[in-house]
């Protein structure tokens, strides 16, 4: 039996946030992705043992802010609408892994000195996120009052 639709759902909208859903998804995909051939590349490349350290690092947190990444989307998910601190986390967890991860991989592949200037915007971006994440239990834990 086919699900009815409400009144005030338009009709393409479920279409349309599974598309960006996939999309999203993809990315992320990606970014793990990256993150498992850096870690695999730190192991078995002889790139030198500093390498192999910016590699292995650029690979943790590229998994583990993945993985806050995806729990701070069910969080919103379930919320029907995000409100601005996981809006903010998000954001946040998403442009810090590309910043900090990228360029710790780029530097230990180039060794281009001027990438490690790149890295500490990354971790300014994941500690954002995570102080986003903290502010959204406080609201939380206010609201259940």
């Amino acid at each position: 039996m086919p699900m009815r639709r409400s009144q005030s759902t338009p009709p393409h909208s479920t279409s349309r946030r599974q598309c960006g859903d996939s999309r999203l998804v993809c990315r992320r995909g990606a970014r793990r992705l990256l993150s498992v051939a850096a870690g695999a590349a730190a192991t078995h490349l002889p790139a030198g043992e500093r390498a192999a350290e910016l590699l292995r690092t650029g690979a943790l947190y590229g998994m583990v802010h993945a993985a806050a990444l995806i729990a701070v989307t069910g969080m919103a998910q379930s919320r029907g609408r995000p409100g601005l601190p996981l809006a903010i986390a998000g954001c946040s967890f998403a442009v810090g892994m590309l910043l900090f991860s990228v360029s710790l991989f780029a530097l230990a592949l180039t060794r281009s000195k001027w990438l490690g200037m790149v890295t500490p915007f990354g971790g300014v971006g994941l500690l954002a996120g995570w102080a986003a994440v903290g502010a959204e239990a406080w609201n939380a834990a206010r609201n259940r009052r």
